[in-house]
């Protein structure tokens, strides 16, 4: 067994390189964690979405619609726990003060204050 010996020159120049090498792995790790952080939320935001969706909850907007609006929320918690409550949504009718009309309530609503 052979002992290397190493000049202080050469010690100098491995401990210059550890201090640029720490950094660029922290920025990786970092960078790494940000990354895992977003794919989990959009894991999680997709799932919630589909729920939503399944149980009929906001209907006027599509499961990519619902993804996009979510993935913009910092904390999902009080939602998911809203949703994770909340009943299936029936429509069992529409509210029309025309019948025949198959205008929505809203629509009707609108038309009536335009033309009073």
């Amino acid at each position: 067994m052979s002992i290397q010996k190493l000049s202080s020159d050469d010690v100098r120049a491995a401990l210059s390189q550890v201090g640029p090498t720490l950094r660029a792995l922290s920025e990786e790790n970092e960078s790494l964690k940000v990354k895992l952080a977003h794919f989990e939320k959009k894991e999680r935001v997709e799932k919630l979405a589909s729920t939503m969706q399944r149980k009929g909850l906001d209907p006027e907007t599509s499961v990519e619609e619902k993804v996009a609006a979510l993935m913009r929320r910092d904390n999902l918690d009080v939602l998911e726990e809203a949703v994770s409550l909340s009943a299936p949504q029936m429509k069992l009718a529409e509210v029309s003060d025309h019948p025949g009309n198959p205008g929505t309530a809203e629509g009707n609503f609108l038309t009536a204050l335009m033309n009073g």
